[in-house]
Parts: structure tokens; sequence; C-alpha cells
């Protein structure tokens, strides 16, 4: 894990019914993928909370050959 894929949400459990987070990211020239399904913007890291639904996801922002990655809860 580089300082360039580091990564943060305002928290690490939104209500589905919360505006859509987008990270702050160190490098903004990376890619963000996640797991189960969850909609989430690749190039801004926003996630779509109401099409994605109540879960726990793996959310991971890579950057060339380096990634982070962090767990997002969406509750209802």
């Amino acid at each position: 894990m580089g300082t360039r894929t580091e990564f943060s949400y305002s928290s690490d459990s939104f209500n589905i019914n919360d505006k859509n987070p987008i990270p702050t990211v160190a490098d903004s020239s990376g890619e963000f993928t996640a797991t189960n399904n969850l909609v989430i913007d690749a190039a801004l890291g926003r996630i779509n909370l109401l099409l994605s639904g109540v879960g726990i996801y793996d959310v991971t922002y890579t950057v060339e050959n380096d990634s982070s990655s962090k767990q997002v809860e969406i509750t209802n």
C-alpha cells in the first residue's frame, strides 16, 4: 500500500438513504473497483447507495500496480 493509493470516505458505514459518498484520494489517476455488485463510479469512487443495496463491501483503489482497500457497510 503506497501513499498514492490512499483514499477515505467520510464514514465506514452509510444509510441507504444518505447522499452518495465520494472519497478523498491522494492521487486521482487511479481506478475504483468493489465486491458484491457495489455500484461505484470507477473514476470518482462515488458509491450509489440505493442501487447497491444493504450489505458489506470491499472497495479497492488502484494506481498503476499499487492498491489499497477499505470495507464499507450500507445499512437501512
